[in-house]
């Protein structure tokens, strides 16, 4: 059975780790104290060190190493060495550059946008009033809860392409066929503009926003504390907000040296 397998695998993997581990700290106990100090953080990295070693930084090579060769498909045949001769025609394959563009386009377009819009929310959602503004945050922050399944699920129902002469209970081909009285477009197989690119986009972008929002939220709360006034105070305004708690605690020590108690003491 595949979850009996993967249970044993699971309990023999944990199993065999922490005998390892056991292994290597009861040889370094055995050495002398000014020793096993400095032996003992090298001895708990060097097995993550070897399975990175074996695991990811092989393969890295020996993809690159492969990539200047060509394998014959015949058998008892060997790699040729060829050179930049892949990746010349790699590069000049017009499938290729259109995924190159695909991924520069994902990786400029969605971290900007998710980035603009939760900075956005979190800053015009604090001048709301208490209700309104947990009302919107929840709205921004629902998509994170749900899964990758359930937000494909979602947003089938706005892309998806229903023949001509089939009702249209799609939300963006109900409104486009009934503005234009013309037949539904299947809209994520138009590339044209990368559109059918940017369509998936926004769905990442309604995904991640939330995210956004709550750093955006973390990074800018310094920033929005007041301090608090008190009797003798001649600094800044109660509405002028202090960029870092360093500059509350110089204030604070500012006020209580100016204060008549402390010249009187």
């Amino acid at each position: 059975m595949p979850i009996f397998s993967a249970l044993i695998s699971v309990v023999l993997g944990l199993g065999i780790s922490l005998l390892i581990f056991w292994s290597l700290n009861w040889l370094v106990e055995q050495s002398n104290n000014k020793w096993k100090s400095r032996l003992l953080p090298y001895v708990f990295l060097a097995p993550v060190f070897v399975l990175v070693a074996i695991f990811l930084l092989y393969p890295a090579l020996r993809t690159i190493v492969q990539s200047f060769t060509q394998t014959s498909l015949r058998r008892g045949e060997g790699d040729t060495f060829v050179g930049f001769q892949n990746y010349q025609e790699l590069l000049t394959d017009p499938g290729f550059l259109g995924v190159l563009l695909n991924n520069l386009l994902w990786v400029l377009v969605v971290p900007a946008a998710t980035v603009v819009i939760g900075l956005a929310v979190a800053i015009l959602t604090d001048k709301l009033g208490k209700r309104r503004e947990t009302t919107f945050k929840a709205m921004i922050f629902v998509p994170m809860a749900i899964s990758g399944v359930a937000a494909a699920v979602t947003w089938r129902f706005i892309y998806f392409y229903a023949p001509p002469g089939n009702p249209q209970i799609y939300l963006l081909n109900s409104i486009w066929t009934g503005l234009t009285n013309q037949d539904p477009v299947p809209w994520l197989t138009l590339d044209a503009g990368r559109l059918n690119s940017f369509l998936i986009m926004c769905i990442a972008i309604w995904l991640y926003a939330g995210f956004a929002w709550c750093f955006s939220q973390l990074l800018s709360r310094p920033f929005l504390k007041k301090p608090s006034k008190q009797p003798g105070w001649t600094g800044p305004a109660n509405d002028a907000p202090f960029s870092s708690s360093l500059s509350r605690r110089f204030a604070a020590r500012s006020w209580r040296s100016s204060s008549p108690l402390s010249s009187s003491s």
